[in-house]
């Protein structure tokens, strides 16, 4: 069937081919010639870049963090920036069902645990972090699962360290456990060693039960203050996108 496939269409690219004359002089009555020789354009279509396109590329750029910072998971952006993960892999993040059972808080967890569905938008012993990044978890465990868990790395930037998620399985939530967990995370590194600090907007929200916008703003600011943070409304380019976007830090 190939074989007659290709017979069959022979004929056409035949007809193709007498046709690009044709179509070469008609690319040069409109200034196109030469026909290009690949469907592939060369960097910016071979026209040199001025300044004001590099302004414009630059803005372009600008605007895609901003949207990026604002709408992306903390958590799911660091680890593409940083290599900790390629979302174009092929695999799927391995979740566990949910055991039920009081949790157990461990201020610093390494083993590779399984993550029970809502805990984080990506199963943290899924990341392939690195030494330098000082990624740190404290987790709630129930029969070997993961319920909730806090997640924090030295900033990409080099100055600080950054909350990247803090998730409780919704089974599990009405019990502060997400209040005891990011309190037994800040204790977990010495007093004034580096500041810590995140970023709170609508990215964060949980993707399995999201609370209305004002109320989960209202608890992730309960939820910092409690553990000595100081929360205050987020940057200009953050609050643009999301009017009740917060940063929380702690020296």
């Amino acid at each position: 069937m190939v074989a007659g496939v290709a017979r069959r269409r022979a004929p056409r690219l035949g007809r193709l081919r007498r046709h690009v004359p044709v179509r070469a002089g008609e690319a040069a009555r409109y200034g196109q010639a030469p026909l290009p020789e690949t469907f592939d354009d060369p960097p910016n279509a071979g026209f040199p870049i001025d300044a004001s396109q590099q302004a414009a590329e630059e803005l372009s750029r600008e605007t895609a963090r901003a949207v990026s910072a604002a709408l992306v998971p903390a958590l799911v952006r660091e680890a593409i920036d940083r290599g900790w993960w390629d979302p174009v892999d092929g695999s799927d993040p391995p979740y566990a069902s949910v055991p039920a059972g009081a949790p157990t808080v461990h201020a610093r967890l390494d083993s590779d645990l399984r993550f029970a569905v809502g805990v984080a938008p990506l199963p943290f012993t899924f990341l392939r972090t690195r030494p330098g990044d000082r990624f740190s978890m404290t987790a709630a465990v129930v029969q070997e699962v993961v319920v909730g868990a806090v997640a924090s790395a030295a900033s990409a930037t080099g100055s600080g360290r950054e909350i990247l998620a803090v998730g409780v399985t919704p089974e599990h939530r009405g019990h502060g456990l997400a209040t005891a967990m990011l309190r037994a995370h800040v204790d977990s590194f010495r007093s004034g060693d580096e500041p810590l600090f995140t970023t709170i907007t609508v990215a964060e929200r949980d993707w399995v039960d999201p609370l209305e916008a004002s109320l989960r703003a209202s608890v992730a600011r309960r939820l910092f203050e409690g553990a000595g943070f100081a929360v205050r409304p987020a940057s200009r380019s953050h609050r643009a996108i999301d009017p009740l976007a917060l940063e929380a830090t702690l020296d």
